[in-house]
């Protein structure tokens, strides 16, 4: 959609924050959707991506959060910033999803692509 600095996609920013990562998360949704079944949905009042009802992906508060196997996490979390995926601030950790700040952009599509190979094979169990 076509959007100006301050709305995207019928979102509204009181400031220019978030705009661009915003901007970069429908890019990846639009690159997405044409991936097998991939579906655009919501969890936490957030947009995500989802394949098989199953949500792999989300921008939530500036960063995207992914749903990714254990064996990726080590490496992940040597970036600054990169940490177990929290909805409420203090309270539970979401098993298996790893949130990755807006400065590590250029990775989220990668890791998008690697989420959805994840839960794609969780479905198929």
């Amino acid at each position: 959609c076509a959007a100006s600095r301050q709305s995207v996609c019928g979102l509204n920013f009181g400031k220019t924050e978030g705009v661009a990562e915003m901007e970069k998360y429908l890019a990846i949704a639009e690159h997405m959707k044409h991936t097998d079944s991939v579906a655009a949905g919501s969890m936490f009042g957030a947009k995500c991506l989802k394949i098989g009802g199953k949500a792999y992906a989300m921008f939530h508060k500036g960063k995207m959060v992914f749903k990714l196997p254990p064996d990726t996490f080590p490496a992940l979390f040597e970036l600054e910033g990169v940490r177990m995926f929290e909805p409420m601030a203090g309270g539970r950790q979401m098993n298996g999803w790893v949130e990755v700040p807006a400065i590590y952009a250029d990775r989220w599509e990668p890791l998008a692509y690697d989420a959805l190979r994840y839960v794609r094979s969780l479905l198929e169990k």
